[in-house]
């Protein structure tokens, strides 16, 4: 007797998204990674830009970003950046040389132990 095939499930199409539901699920998302500030800062500021007019936003944007001064800053936080990996990257080094050195001490340890145990056992193997 043949088997009655199964019922072919159908999938239904998914739901359009909407803005609303983009940003719960971007907020959803922030929350789990801890970064509900950085998107709540974000979101203000996209924001006050969304409602201030055009001709100040362009006044503002040449204040903050026309000056010397900006460029100055650019450059001490890459500098920063730049020494600041090079000191991680000299501790990383070390630790892990470190911890290399460890477990070769500690296996050659565990090694001579075993050897000891199996020479002192007097087993000679067989029935």
């Amino acid at each position: 007797m043949a088997r009655p095939k199964p019922a072919v499930k159908r999938h239904k199409a998914p739901a359009q998204t909407t803005w609303a539901g983009a940003w719960k699920s971007i907020g959803i998302k922030a929350v789990e990674r801890g970064q509900l500030i950085h998107f709540g800062l974000l979101s203000v500021f996209g924001i006050i830009a969304y409602r201030i007019e055009s001709k100040d936003l362009v006044e503002i944007a040449h204040l903050a970003f026309g000056s010397g001064f900006i460029t100055l800053i650019g450059w001490v936080l890459f500098l920063g950046t730049a020494a600041g990996s090079g000191v991680l990257l000299k501790a990383q080094r070390t630790l892990y040389a470190r911890e290399i050195e460890r477990l070769s001490t500690e296996r050659t340890r565990l090694q001579g132990h075993a050897n000891n145990q199996i020479q002192s056992s007097g087993w000679e193997g067989g029935s």
